[in-house]
């Protein structure tokens, strides 16, 4: 755990790369409090030799002592890696719910290009979901974009940087962004950018997609008139009669692949599709039955989970995947579900926890709990096509240990449990 210790302030050194961009943004309330109580929570340090310290975190509270005059604090001594301190800062700030979601997107990959971490191996470092990880690092491709609208737009300023149009960004922002088709994006990235330039708020992800679907119905507007002029023009030529030119269009379009890709942010699984067309029912299935995503009710749409490209994903194509490899078996109730590949889906995960309050003992160790069996199970209900049930509102409570549950009464005749999380106070 380490040794605490009080230090002399001119003994502790802050990290050569900060984690937080602005450590001073809102430093002034933070001294006042170290003025009046000193430094309640002792900050975390690393030895250097020589009897001076590296701080791992507290970068803010240190700051605020200094300023506030104090010539010692308290601070946690640990012997820490290079590997280890990195792992400690973002976790620690993570925590604390202080960095921006392009200051994580940042730190990630640091910890990916320094220590070959996968995205997966991040997420379970930090404790976040895989598609988490994925979707902090997918900012730095607007990244590039804002860069490249900063640098040649003629409606900007240059004086906007694109940190500062990045850091009022959130992971939504961009995921929205990338959503939408290719030949919009970096008109997307110029609006978010000229609202912050004029000291704006940037446009809302409802506003984004508004902004390309507009865009794409003027777009098909222009070629329905364009369509109509040429049909109008056949009809009044000679029989037989194309224009040369319409002709080479023609033979150069035969053959080509799909306009674009449909692409899943959580597995990069894709399937080809244009963008005019809705959203492919067999993509919608997937995130709901793989990965037990649906949109909010009030107002979500599938757009948050898919991206549209003209590159495939990384997941390989949707129609081999969605090949059923075997079946997923709860060992507690022997519910089921189909499995595509080794992978423990996410509504066995849920139903794991919330109708069986059981969660893996370690990062990932959902194993303990499932198997996986090539063979199709005889007994049990397909825990991802839950019949309809009518809450009774009566509620059971365990004489033992007080657990509570209200009982659901299904349509094919079973009685469930769903646990009440009782908050405690």
């Amino acid at each position: 755990m380490g040794e605490l210790r009080l230090i002399p302030i001119e003994r502790l050194t802050l990290p050569p790369d900060r984690i937080r961009l602005r450590p001073e943004e809102g430093l002034e309330e933070l001294v006042e409090s170290v003025k009046a109580v000193g430094v309640v929570q002792p900050i975390v340090a690393r030895p250097l030799g020589r009897n001076r310290f590296e701080v791992v975190a507290g970068e803010r509270r240190l700051r605020a002592a200094k300023k506030a005059g104090l010539r010692e604090i308290p601070v946690v001594v640990r012997n820490l890696s290079d590997e280890e301190a990195d792992i400690f800062k973002l976790t620690e700030n993570l925590q604390r719910e202080n960095l921006t979601d392009y200051e994580i997107a940042l730190w990630l990959k640091r910890m990916r290009d320094r220590y070959g971490y996968s995205t997966r191996k991040l997420g379970d470092l930090l404790g976040k979901d895989h598609s988490w990880v994925v979707r902090h690092l997918n900012m730095l491709k607007v990244e590039e974009m804002v860069t490249r609208v900063t640098t040649e737009s003629p409606v900007l300023s240059r004086s906007i940087k694109p940190r500062e149009v990045m850091e009022r960004l959130t992971e939504g922002h961009c995921r929205a962004i990338l959503s939408a088709p290719e030949r919009y994006q970096g008109m997307l990235c110029e609006k978010v950018a000229l609202a912050v330039s004029q000291g704006l708020e940037p446009p809302s992800m409802k506003e984004i997609e508004k902004s390309w679907r507009m865009a794409e119905e003027a777009e098909r507007e222009i070629s329905e008139k364009v369509e109509a002029g040429l049909k109008e023009l056949r009809e009044r030529t000679e029989p037989g009669f194309e224009p040369a030119w319409e002709t080479e269009v023609e033979e150069e379009e035969e053959g080509e692949g799909p306009l674009g890709y449909w692409i899943c942010q959580f597995c990069g699984a894709w399937m080809p599709g244009d963008s005019i067309s809705p959203i492919p029912e067999e993509m919608k299935r997937h995130i709901k039955q793989v990965h037990g995503w649906k949109p909010d009710p009030a107002g979500g749409t599938y757009w948050e989970a898919v991206i549209f490209s003209s590159e495939p994903g990384e997941g390989g194509r949707l129609e081999e995947l969605e090949l059923t490899k075997g079946y997923w078996i709860c060992n507690l109730c022997k519910g089921w579900m189909p499995g595509y590949d080794l992978t423990p889906p996410e509504p066995m995960k849920t139903h794991l926890i919330e109708e069986h309050d059981w969660r893996p003992p370690s990062p990932g160790a959902w194993g303990e709990a499932l198997t996986f069996s090539e063979i199709a199970p005889g007994e049990g209900r397909r825990i991802d096509r839950e019949p309809e049930f009518i809450d009774t509102g009566v509620v059971f409570t365990c004489p033992v240990c007080g657990w509570q549950a209200t009982i659901r009464h299904h349509s094919d005749g079973r009685h469930t449990f769903q646990r009440i999380r009782v908050e405690e106070g």
